[in-house]
């Protein structure tokens, strides 16, 4: 956020307001992923959240993606951990995963095991086992372009995997709808 907002934001009639309004998701993609955390059915569609990292090689050539990992919203529970390139990488990725676990509640979900190659991330992408009503999201600016979802297509074709056989077809960009969700009453 701006400094300009949040020196207008008044947080506890922020809070208020809040509290006393029906919020309205103004997108289909919104409700729908709102809805399927909502959802207590184990049964009903689960929401996972993608983040990958990549990087352009000094050399030129196609994308590195460095990283995929993927997270079921609900329980917050990391599914896929794939750290692809260097140790150096993993290493920070492992440190990082470490202090958000020391600032997480404890949880009774156990994390997947960071991995090292493709057929392993193939086989934790496998035990997810993903539904066709299955949600994927990430935190993206452009509203049908899924950068995070089409890195994780990339790598699995570079490794000879068919993506359509392991990973749900619906896919959601956040970062425009949440905040005109927000916006309603942060005056975003």
């Amino acid at each position: 956020m701006s400094r300009s907002l949040i020196e207008r934001l008044d947080g506890p009639q922020t809070l208020v307001e809040m509290a006393n309004r029906n919020f309205e998701p103004d997108t289909s993609e919104l409700t729908e992923i709102l809805s399927a955390i909502l959802n207590p059915n184990p049964d009903g569609p689960k929401v996972y959240a993608v983040d990958t990292e990549f990087h352009q090689p000094r050399t030129g050539g196609a994308l590195q993606i460095s990283e995929v990992a993927y997270v079921d919203v609900k329980t917050g529970q990391i599914v896929v951990n794939a750290i692809l390139t260097d140790d150096k990488r993993a290493v920070d990725a492992s440190t990082k995963l470490a202090s958000h676990k020391v600032n997480q509640k404890s949880s009774t979900f156990k994390d997947v095991p960071q991995i090292r190659t493709a057929v392993k991330m193939v086989k934790q992408l496998e035990n997810c086992r993903f539904k066709a009503n299955d949600k994927i999201v990430e935190w993206s600016m452009q509203r049908y372009c899924c950068l995070d979802l089409k890195n994780t297509h990339v790598v699995l074709k570079q490794n000879g995997y068919d993506s359509r056989r392991l990973l749900p077809n619906s896919s959601y960009a956040l970062i425009k709808p949440v905040e005109r969700f927000l916006g309603q009453v942060l005056k975003l």
